[in-house]
């Protein structure tokens, strides 16, 4: 999950990954015009990415589900190990990261203000702030939270799988509040309930998990939103409710009917000219559209079972093809969003765009959409 971005086109400047729409006199007297899809939650050239933990809230004994002390320190571990794979994966890229410490006091609880108690303790006349970029929590899920500037629909939110804000828009979060959650989802605890933090987060699922939120802190979307990748998004996925029964028997609950809409069914907005999205070959193309999936793991292996032409059987999750590394894809975006001389070639015909850069009926809109990620 990821929390999307809302922008639409303007600004004085014109940048790498960015653009203004064209003025009226550049287009022949006609009016200006808004373009959608800007990249503002990529982070700065250079950027070193401060990440740090928040502690858990008080949590049951090991014996009744709860994750012991020495079980939270090998968590953390596991999490730097992973981010590690993608940093070894990103030479010649201008970002890096850098784990701070100490850890964040655990949330308030609930014994405080639904807009704060998932935050940790703060001081507002005098705040003292461990300095960072990233705050990542490791508790169980799934965790409620209540965001008093989203829109009144979208005021309280649950977060049932885990989760990551988008690249820089992280800083966007108050202090204390987690920007990513990486904790065991309650269909997997309920199918291993003996299992500790650290078990999970060694499992084909937990390691698929965490690479997929870590790569979106980095500030990769899902492949799979492509605005170029299919010109038919409605008809080429089954209906919500069947979307929702098929993940219902995988996660072991059905996510809701927005999350699907805005994180595995709807394009992103924007076209190449005004993103850093690379092309998509024919071939590319074809073969997400016949089997769903691409060569990233920035989208999740379960979306091929929720093409209209998938089988309704689903495959156990110890057989899923679980990636555990980032794909050829994932590289070449970063590069193209983050190194000045990268430049991609294909030897493969491209696919054309439609005109106005569009991606057929169910392309999202970023005024409307939700802010967060699976």
């Amino acid at each position: 999950m990821r929390r999307h971005y809302r922008r639409s086109g303007g600004g004085a400047a014109k940048q790498r990954g960015a653009a203004v729409a064209p003025s009226a006199a550049a287009m022949g007297g006609q009016a200006r015009i808004e373009v959608f899809g800007t990249w503002d939650f990529k982070w700065p050239l250079g950027t070193k990415i401060r990440i740090a933990f928040q502690q858990l809230p008080s949590q049951p004994s090991p014996e009744e589900g709860g994750i012991s002390a020495a079980d939270f320190g090998s968590a953390k571990a596991l999490v730097r190990d992973r981010m590690a794979v993608w940093m070894a994966a990103m030479k010649g890229i201008e970002l890096d990261v850098e784990f701070v410490e100490p850890d964040l006091e655990p949330p308030l609880g609930e014994e405080h203000s639904l807009t704060d108690q998932h935050r940790s303790p703060f001081d507002p006349v005098s705040p003292r702030k461990q300095p960072y970029d990233v705050l990542i929590s490791l508790q169980d899920l799934p965790v409620t939270r209540v965001d008093p500037f989203q829109a009144s629909d979208r005021l309280r939110i649950e977060i049932p799988f885990p989760d990551s804000a988008l690249g820089a828009y992280a800083r966007h979060a108050d202090y204390g509040a987690p920007t990513v959650y990486l904790g065991r989802f309650r269909g997997w605890r309920e199918n291993n309930p003996r299992a500790d933090l650290s078990f999970y987060l060694k499992s084909a699922v937990g390691v698929h998990m965490t690479m997929h939120e870590l790569g979106h802190v980095l500030g990769l979307p899902h492949m799979h939103q492509h605005p170029h990748l299919s010109d038919a998004r409605d008809t080429h996925f089954q209906k919500v409710p069947d979307i929702q029964a098929v993940l219902a028997r995988i996660l072991g609950e059905p996510p809701s009917r927005t999350l699907i809409e805005d994180n595995i069914i709807a394009a992103w907005p924007g076209n190449l000219a005004f993103s850093d999205w690379l092309p998509v070959t024919t071939r590319e193309r074809e073969e997400y559209e016949q089997k769903g999936v691409l060569d990233s793991i920035m989208t999740h292996p379960y979306y091929r079972h929720l093409l209209q032409k998938a089988s309704q059987a689903i495959v156990p999750e110890d057989a899923l093809d679980l990636p555990d590394q980032p794909g050829r894809r994932d590289i070449e975006m970063l590069h193209r969003m983050y190194n000045p001389d990268f430049a991609v070639t294909h030897d493969a015909p491209l696919v054309e765009p439609r005109a106005g850069g569009g991606s057929g009926p169910s392309q999202a809109n970023p005024k409307s959409q939700a802010t967060r990620r699976m």
